[in-house]
């Protein structure tokens, strides 16, 4: 893909077979690759979470469900029960 008079090139992807590094788009330096999921998974375990602002967050939801005239009140009245039960069971 050519970049436009704006835009940097973007890194060039290896095979499948290979799929573990990426070439640097400044150096043409080859980038290692790591999954890091399951350390933020470790990292998110270990973080205590913090009630009110997943309070706050829960409540956005219900109003947003709740604003969505797509929805029938028995299909709110049950997003909004399920939205309940993860914040007191996550």
């Amino acid at each position: 893909m050519m970049p436009s008079n704006n835009q940097s090139p973007e890194p060039e992807r290896e095979t499948e077979e290979n799929s573990q590094s990426l070439t640097g788009p400044k150096k043409g330096k080859r980038l290692k690759v790591e999954d890091k999921r399951a350390e933020f998974e470790k990292i998110t375990r270990q973080t205590p979470g913090d009630l009110d602002e997943e309070c706050a967050f829960i409540q956005g939801k219900i109003e947003m469900v709740l604003s969505d005239a797509n929805l029938s009140d028995l299909e709110k009245k049950q997003a909004i029960e399920e939205l309940k039960r993860k914040l007191h069971n996550p």
